[in-house]
């Protein structure tokens, strides 16, 4: 296949929002002006460095041999990206707090990380969950018809004024857990 396989995950957003926007999916009010402030930033920002990259950077497509070599799988969405995009992906699909964060980040650049890296790690993973959000929302209520928008907006709305939590929180807590975290003798269905 020829590179960029895809596009970037900005790209990847506004094709999503296109799409629900045909399927007359229902967003909460707030979405739009979230949607418009991802849409306003600059391809390039932060640093407009881009990188190679994965595109799905999620410990699920992540392998490690015993040897301790560790292979990237899943390569469908790869692109030149923003590399905090990527790192954003990670560090926030993956649930780290800010201890872990700080220590992956350390690996990552040689140093410990700045004031400005953080910032711009924050940036990415704000993005990273608003491509998922968009894409869940894309997905939540295909095929809907117009005249039922105005309802379930409203109920989009009365979801969106509960309190959001960090999602290392949801792990913390024991609310949640990622299957790559449950005891090897666990079994799914009794999760």
């Amino acid at each position: 296949m020829p590179f960029p396989f895809a596009k970037t995950q900005k790209e990847r957003t506004i094709r999503q929002k296109k799409k629900a926007d045909a399927a007359y999916a229902a967003y909460p009010k707030a979405y739009e002006k979230l949607y418009n402030h991802y849409d306003e930033n600059a391809p390039g920002w932060p640093g407009c460095r881009l990188v190679f990259g994965h595109g799905d950077l999620n410990l699920t497509n992540m392998l490690m041999t015993k040897a301790g070599d560790i292979y990237f799988i899943d390569w469908p969405n790869a692109s030149m990206e923003n590399r905090f995009i990527e790192l954003g992906a990670l560090t926030f699909w993956a649930g780290m707090d800010t201890a872990s964060t700080k220590k992956f980040l350390t690996h990552y650049f040689g140093a410990e990380p700045t004031k400005e890296q953080l910032k711009d790690l924050s940036w990415g993973q704000r993005r990273a969950a608003f491509y998922v959000a968009t894409m869940w929302l894309r997905f939540v209520d295909p095929g809907a018809y117009e005249y039922t928008l105005p309802s379930r907006q409203s109920e989009m709305d009365d979801r969106f004024n509960s309190v959001l939590r960090d999602i290392h929180d949801y792990h913390k807590k024991g609310k949640w857990c990622p299957l790559q975290m449950l005891p090897k003798a666990s079994a799914l269905p009794s999760f």
